[in-house]
């Protein structure tokens, strides 16, 4: 499952109605290229269609909201102008913080619906040695992952990795003779 919230615009005048996206995206069209018939070409919305909605909408705002002149193209009005600065902040100042409380809400209904989910934190199990100390400094630098350390010895690491009760499992493998018979038990 994954969701995504959005900002959604709405005249209330006689009723409530939807402002369509495009209607934002067709004025900013209509400002970029001085035209209703390129904008329309740009957007991928048919002249009809763009015609409309600034009919539409300057009807229901009781002001134009774009000047057409034939043989000088298109402008938008001061409230067209305003419109697009309007839906300009709306979506600088809640975007983000919209786009945060989608993620947060998908990791709950993640958790409730995938056992697989990636933990908070990385769980290693992993005999002493050296490397192992030098690894955590390495990862608490980058901030990139968050990890949680177990000491313990090497099968008993395999075996936390096998039943899934770790992420990462750290092991000694002797290289000597004790090879062949240690295989069966790794």
């Amino acid at each position: 499952m994954k969701l995504q919230l959005a900002i959604q615009w709405k005249h209330i005048g006689h009723g409530i109605e939807n402002i369509d996206p495009e209607f934002f995206i067709l004025l900013r069209a209509i400002r970029e290229n001085g035209s209703l018939r390129s904008a329309a070409e740009i957007t991928g919305i048919s002249y009809r269609h763009a015609w409309g909605l600034i009919r539409r909408w300057s009807d229901h705002i009781s002001r134009p909201v774009v000047t057409l002149e034939k043989g000088r193209g298109a402008k938008l009005t001061v409230i067209g102008e305003k419109l697009l600065w309007a839906e300009q902040l709306v979506n600088t100042q809640l975007s983000p913080e919209l786009n945060k409380l989608s993620g947060k809400l998908n990791k709950e209904f993640n958790a409730l619906t995938n056992n697989r989910m990636k933990p908070d934190k990385l769980r290693i199990n992993t005999s002493h040695d050296l490397s192992i100390t030098h690894l955590q400094i390495l990862c608490s630098q980058s901030g990139i992952f968050e990890m949680d350390f177990h000491f313990r010895g090497s099968l008993e690491s395999l075996r936390e990795l096998a039943s899934s009760r770790c992420d990462i499992a750290g092991f000694h493998f002797p290289r000597d003779k004790r090879f062949s018979t240690l295989v069966p038990y790794y």
